[in-house]
């Protein structure tokens, strides 16, 4: 199952950079550094209603951008550090592809989720709080 799911998001990973001409080391921190982090910035910046963590990241990445004269290279340099530290979990009986697995899919899917959950939660809340407001009225 591990092996199985890595495969598949290295394939991917690999199949979606090249259809945009990108390496597959480019298209990993694409997705892991640009993408997923975009991401939950608006689903945080959703649930408290401002635009701050998505622009904050959004500047950062642009400021990244602009001033890393080979990206190719800078992103072949993150993935790895990535894989090192990845491998930081041999000692305790985690191989690259577990800790690969769990640090790059479980861990994400389990904190989108999360956060998913919480704005719903919360605009629940806020639905309630809207009809109890009415219905006082």
């Amino acid at each position: 199952m591990i092996d199985a799911t890595f495969q598949a998001v290295a394939k991917g990973l690999y199949c979606s950079g090249t259809l945009i001409n990108l390496s597959y080391n480019e298209m990993n921190i694409l997705v892991y550094f640009v993408i997923i982090p975009l991401i939950w910035a608006y689903i945080i910046d959703r649930m408290f209603r401002f635009q701050y963590v998505k622009l904050s990241l959004m500047l950062i990445i642009l400021f990244c951008w602009v001033n890393i004269n080979d990206l190719s290279a800078n992103c072949d340099n993150v993935f790895y550090a990535c894989v090192i530290f990845l491998n930081l979990f041999r000692p305790i009986g985690i191989d690259y592809v577990t800790a690969s697995v769990l640090f790059c899919v479980v861990l994400p899917i389990a904190f989108h989720m999360f956060l998913w959950r919480a704005l719903k939660r919360k605009r629940l809340g806020s639905s309630e709080l809207r009809t109890i407001t009415r219905d006082n009225q």
